[in-house]
Parts: C-alpha cells; structure tokens; sequence
C-alpha cells in the first residue's frame, strides 16, 4: 500500500498506514535492524532510532545506514535513542540498516530498532 501523505511544515509526508519498525536482540552479537528498500517511487522516513544493552554499563556502537552507505556512527553506553526533530528521509528505493555491536559479553543482550514510515517520493 503506497501514501500520498499529508504534509505538515518540514515538508514531508506523514503516513502513519505505512510504519516501518525492524526490530533485532542479539546475545553477544551483531543486532541488525533492517527496512529492505520498499521499490521505485517509494522512500523510508525514520523517525527514531533506539538502541540497548541489557547491562546498563555495557558500552558499544550503534551504526545507522542508508543502502551501504553509513550515515552515522554513535557510541552507546547501557540505551540510547537519536530522535530528529523531523523524520529522515532515507532516498528512493533505498533500505536502511541500523546495527548495535555485540556486547562483548556472553548473556548480555543488545537490542536495536528502527522505527518510521514509507511514503511516495513526490
């Protein structure tokens, strides 16, 4: 299902039909938390990015990318979440990854989530 949104003063679209929310929890591994590229016509808007270790001492990195091309590096310590004022447009057709290290530690989790939405490129 595609959205021609409402669009409120950032410009782009609000289409709350289409939410997108990859979710991973990884023991003592890569988390990944992948939106496969959503076709021709159609973009990824993130709108909040979380990330957490279940030891709140636990330090990693969160990596945030747009297809193969990495947009952001931020360090963790125990939970984190990058927020932008307006959702993020990620590009036409294109996936978007985040990935949370591993903790470094055999039964510590780490749990990494995407979540926004899918709307027409107009």
């Amino acid at each position: 299902m595609t959205c021609r949104a409402a669009r409120y003063n950032g410009g782009q679209p609000i289409c709350p039909a289409n939410l997108i929310s990859p979710s991973e929890t990884a023991d003592n591994a890569l988390a990944t938390a992948t939106s496969a590229a959503p076709g021709s016509g159609l973009s990824h808007f993130v709108a909040l990015i979380l990330a957490k270790f279940s030891n709140a001492a636990t330090t990693g990195t969160l990596t945030y990318k747009h297809g193969a091309t990495t947009i952001l590096t931020w360090p963790i310590t125990g939970s984190d979440k990058i927020q932008p004022a307006v959702p993020i447009f990620v590009g036409d057709n294109v996936a978007v990854t985040a990935t949370l290290s591993a903790s470094g530690t055999p039964g510590i989790t780490g749990t990494v989530t995407v979540l926004g939405f899918t709307a027409e490129v107009t």
